[in-house]
């Protein structure tokens, strides 16, 4: 899943470490925010609950050096060591950088959903290994031949922007596999089905799997006596990512999600949110790609088919709020991804129906 961090490509690799942002959401709880600029690497937000004794943290990031930022974060407001890392899903972005959380606090336990445990071990580790080893190198060349050429793949002259972003890709693709070197993948050892409660003194920190949205494993952190919600990759902002998603599931997840009693909610990726408009945007868009897919021939028809017939344009213009980047960002981010996952979702048994509150609701 490290191809994900570089789908848009980086314009400089110093700014991949630059923008994190140390917010307080509730007394003890902190967001440690990535506000890394559109077209620079992704890199997951991180929710630092700060108890009695202890410090639980909620999501790791994409590389050790990206991680130890975080913990320095970390060493600024407390002493207490770091007991338990969640991990929300099994995307690197948001768990290759545990070692250094080992290496700083050898007690600290690394905990995750069952299904986030095994997509480790059978996708990201090995894919991890090939990426670095074989995809990384090989697109490397093909770039640096692009720049040697000075023209791209259909002929025509590479622009300034072209080649800085293509240059900016390379040194961060390099990049990775030197930090690659020093990665040590944890799979979390300790695993639960679906939920978990963790008492650690005065505070209550829930951990809940509610269905399948942006991966089949993710879980959301609730903090009911602060109203403090962490959701990981089920929500995304300013753009969603659908990278091996299941749009079907993801609409009755972020039901069941809404029904949450939160007043802070930090996304996987993107600010802090303090309103659910943002939520009830993205499961209008999930309700507006189920419906379409299906309407366009569902799996009676090849997937190349439903990517000519399905458009979601009026949708990512919704999202852009006249923010000219937008729309192109998320035909990459969300609308080919989410398209190939509802296309996927339709071939299980039973085959998954438009869910019910896309017809009922007002959003």
């Amino acid at each position: 899943m490290l191809q994900v961090a570089l789908v848009l490509a980086p314009t400089s690799l110093a700014a991949q470490m630059a923008g994190l942002r140390t917010e307080r959401l509730a007394t003890n709880v902190y967001a440690m925010v990535r506000t890394t600029r559109v077209g620079d690497p992704s890199d997951a937000n991180t929710l630092v609950i700060i108890n009695d004794a202890d410090v639980v943290v909620v999501d790791g990031n994409i590389t050790p050096r990206s991680t130890r930022a975080v913990i320095a974060e970390i060493r600024k407001l407390t002493r207490k060591p770091v007991r338990y890392v969640i991990i929300t899903h099994w995307h690197s972005d948001h768990y290759t950088g545990n070692i250094e959380y080992r290496r700083a606090w050898p007690t600290v336990e690394f905990v995750a959903p069952r299904n986030t445990r095994d997509d480790i071990l059978t996708n990201d580790v090995p894919g991890f290994r090939r990426l670095v080893t074989e995809e990384y190198p090989d697109e490397i060349k093909r770039l640096q031949s692009v720049l040697a050429r000075g023209v791209t793949a259909s002929g025509a002259a590479l622009t300034a922007e072209e080649r800085t972003r293509t240059t900016s890709g390379i040194a961060a693709m390099r990049y990775f596999i030197e930090e690659a070197s020093t990665f040590d993948l944890i799979p979390p050892p300790l695993t639960f089905d679906d939920s978990l409660v963790l008492h650690r003194g005065e505070r209550v920190i829930v951990v809940r799997f509610l269905g399948a949205g942006n991966t089949r494993g993710d879980v959301v952190v609730h903090l009911p006596r602060e109203r403090v919600l962490a959701t990981g990759d089920l929500v995304v902002s300013p753009v969603p990512f659908a990278f091996g998603s299941f749009p079907f599931a993801w609409v009755a997840t972020l039901d069941r999600l809404r029904q949450i009693p939160a007043d802070v909610i930090l996304p996987g990726h993107g600010e802090p949110m303090r309103a659910w408009n943002y939520v009830d945007q993205l499961h209008d868009l999930l309700c507006a790609t189920t419906q379409r897919v299906v309407a366009a021939g569902g799996r009676s028809v090849p997937l190349d088919t439903l990517f000519a017939r399905v458009s979601l344009e009026d949708l990512s213009l919704r999202f852009a709020g006249g923010v000219a980047w937008i729309p192109r960002v998320m035909r990459g981010t969300y609308i080919r991804p989410a398209i190939e996952g509802a296309y996927g979702e339709l071939d299980a048994t039973p085959v998954p129906t438009v869910p019910a509150t896309c017809q009922t609701s007002s959003r």
